[in-house]
């Protein structure tokens, strides 16, 4: 999962409004989720087997609002070649 805790840090347009039960479970918190929607990384996936740099775009990136830090998964990825 990727996690952001502000809408504003999405791409803008992207944001689609969750539904009333969706939840992520934080330690023993539950905390609701406000929406998902895109981020962008400008210039950060360097290429091996090129001399240029590509922007990172992440798809269904939840937002809950004041969560204490953002989340991307390193395990989603390296699934990708990441």
């Amino acid at each position: 999962m990727y996690l952001v805790n502000s809408k504003e840090l999405l791409i803008n347009g992207s944001f689609i409004k969750a539904g009333l039960l969706e939840f992520v479970e934080a330690g023993t918190s539950r905390l609701p989720i406000s929406g998902k929607g895109k981020r962008l990384f400008l210039k950060i996936i360097a290429l091996v087997d090129s001399l240029g740099i590509r922007d990172l775009v992440l798809e269904n990136v939840v937002v809950v609002e004041g969560f204490y830090t953002n989340i991307i998964s390193e395990a989603r990825l390296r699934s990708i070649g990441i």
